[in-house]
């Protein structure tokens, strides 16, 4: 059923994962309009990819003129160092993550950028303020023609030890695959009930490069899972 599938990939948002996967086969099992949607499909995805990278390069180029210490995370970041390509994972949104005390100068640039907020909540006075860092991670960004940009301040709203341990790790650009941006991944997904197949195949590709890389990892990821209390 080729429109059942058709919708399975629009849901999970894998065209490319698919794309890549069907030109690896012997044997083509789909009709000329299914391929023909298909490499449609992943045209578009590719085309806002490179829009997105476009975006990074030059708003990473502000965020360092402006000494803001800053890192992209998930998205095509992912997809270059788990998959070294930049297209195979699509990423509808960017996200940048920042420390707390730089979100104002972020903003700024963003706003020098041509990004507005598209979500202010409970930041009309001092109070409204603390309340929003307490209960909320980001801040939505849109511009017209652009990519939706998520601003973090920590990777999760819970502000507890895992949140502000991996926040700490990623802020330092570590290019490496590692055990603690592993479990990040895991809570990330079963927070929502791993709803994007997309998600889940990450998972499997880091958990196989982890294998090649250190075949004892296991024992680092369990510690670590302890020691912030999400075994």
């Amino acid at each position: 059923n080729e429109d059942r599938l058709k919708w399975l990939i629009e849901r999970h948002r894998v065209w490319n994962l698919v794309a890549a996967t069907v030109k690896r086969l012997d044997v083509c099992y789909f009709s000329k309009d299914f391929q023909h949607w298909l490499t449609a499909a992943e045209v578009r995805c590719k085309q806002k990819t490179l829009l997105q990278f476009r975006v990074q390069a030059e708003l990473g180029k502000e965020l360092d003129s402006a000494g803001i210490q800053h890192q992209f995370f998930k998205g095509i970041d992912l997809s270059l160092r788990l998959y070294g390509d930049l297209n195979r994972r699509f990423s509808r949104d960017i996200d940048l993550l920042i420390s707390e005390e730089s979100a104002e100068k972020a903003e700024l640039v963003l706003l020098d950028y041509g990004y507005i907020p598209s979500i202010v909540a409970f930041k009309d006075n001092d109070l409204g303020s603390t309340i929003h860092r307490r209960l909320f991670k980001d801040v939505v960004y849109q511009a017209k023609g652009l990519p939706i940009i998520e601003l973090h301040t920590r990777v999760s709203n819970e502000n507890k030890l895992f949140s502000k341990r991996v926040t700490e790790y990623l802020l330092l650009g570590e290019p490496a695959l590692s055990v603690i941006e592993y479990l990040y991944l895991c809570v990330h997904a079963l927070k929502s009930n791993c709803h994007r197949i997309k998600w889940l195949i990450d998972l499997a590709s880091y958990y196989e490069k982890l294998n090649e890389s250190n075949p004892e990892w296991h024992r680092d990821k369990w510690k670590q899972a302890k020691e912030f209390g999400i075994t």
